[in-house]
């Protein structure tokens, strides 16, 4: 399920993908680092509707009734 706030405009590799080159790493080295992709709702207007996250931050969304899905490893 997707956040309220933002629809995703691309896919979740597309996203992982470009987030690992605007952060200058692979994409193997940011799944290292325990990096995921979420749904997100921040709600702004340039959101792709995806973020890229770890799970500990995740469990802390879960523990707060906001409901994510873990796309990505």
């Amino acid at each position: 399920m997707v956040g309220v706030g933002s629809t995703p405009t691309i896919s979740p590799e597309e996203f992982e993908r470009g987030y690992a080159e605007r952060s200058g790493v692979t994409i193997e080295w940011l799944r290292e680092q325990g990096r995921i992709v979420t749904t997100c709702d921040c709600g702004d207007d340039g959101c792709e509707g995806w973020q890229s996250t770890t799970s500990e931050r995740l469990a802390d969304y879960q523990v707060l009734g906001r409901e994510w899905i873990q796309v990505l490893p």
